[in-house]
């Protein structure tokens, strides 16, 4: 039977230590908010196999496997076999969370670029689109995708924050734009005139859990549930209804995806 649509809160950490006292109740909120699908996203090998078994143990979970650039540390010829272990897993349908952060800068650029590249590389080996993870680092991130045959990998621009002209780039490509509580920031307006440029049709929802919760919660602990909260803010932004925009952002997302009707897995 085919899921209807609801929310779909396409970048969570749930594996994150934050929750380990209250997980359970986390998902009760989300599933009480209206929220029925939640992507929790490794950052390194070790939280990979936790997202996957996350995925197993609640069915509205599903998991992303790879390295963020923040966690290079952990990149090596083990990790990228333990990635491949994982990838095949049917729970597992996004490559991520992977990308360039040239804002902290923890690891050298070349070295991010690197790995950025290889991981494109495995996506489209196994098939799935990515989460792509970048700050202050647009250029270089749509380069190297222009350089990897993006369309053929697909996904989507997490937390997108760069300009018009990126975006422009990100969708030809077609890529979708990740929208989170950062968006319901009273410094974000210059974001905010760009999503409503964008249009609904390439924009999908997410919370980046337990970071970058909405403006009513800003300083607390994010989670899934907030996805709504940032869905309002969207929609009023968009001057579309609450209704339409959840049916859209839930299109979109199985689109971006590649998920199966009822967003249980892949297509």
């Amino acid at each position: 039977m085919t899921t209807p649509p609801g929310l779909f809160d396409s970048h969570a950490h749930l594996q994150h230590g934050q929750f380990d006292r209250d997980r359970d109740a986390v998902l009760t909120r989300a599933r009480h908010a209206g929220v029925r699908r939640i992507l929790n996203l490794a950052t390194r090998l070790a939280d990979a196999h936790t997202v996957v078994e996350l995925a197993h143990h609640h069915p509205e979970c599903l998991a992303a496997v790879g390295v963020h650039p923040g966690d290079l540390d952990d990149w090596s010829d083990a990790t990228e076999a333990g990635l491949r272990t994982l990838a095949p897993d049917p729970r597992v349908v996004v490559w991520g969370e992977i990308g360039l952060d040239y804002y902290r800068d923890t690891f050298p650029r070349d070295l991010q670029r690197r790995v950025f590249r290889r991981q494109l590389a495995l996506a489209r080996e196994h098939a799935l689109p990515v989460s792509i993870h970048c700050r202050e680092a647009y250029d270089d991130m749509i380069a190297d995708l222009e350089a990897e045959n993006g369309p053929t990998i697909g996904g989507v621009a997490h937390c997108f924050g760069g300009t018009a002209d990126h975006a422009r780039r990100l969708l030809d490509m077609g890529f979708a734009l990740g929208v989170g509580g950062s968006s319901t920031y009273p410094r974000s307006q210059d974001l905010r005139d760009l999503l409503r440029t964008v249009g609904v049709a390439a924009l999908i929802l997410e919370t980046d859990s337990p970071y970058l919760a909405p403006q009513t919660h800003r300083g607390k602990r994010n989670e899934p549930a907030y996805v709504a909260l940032t869905a309002e803010a969207l929609a009023e932004t968009l001057e579309i209804e609450f209704a339409a925009l959840r049916e859209a952002c839930w299109r979109n997302t199985l689109r971006a995806f590649r998920l199966n009707a009822d967003a249980s897995g892949r297509a």
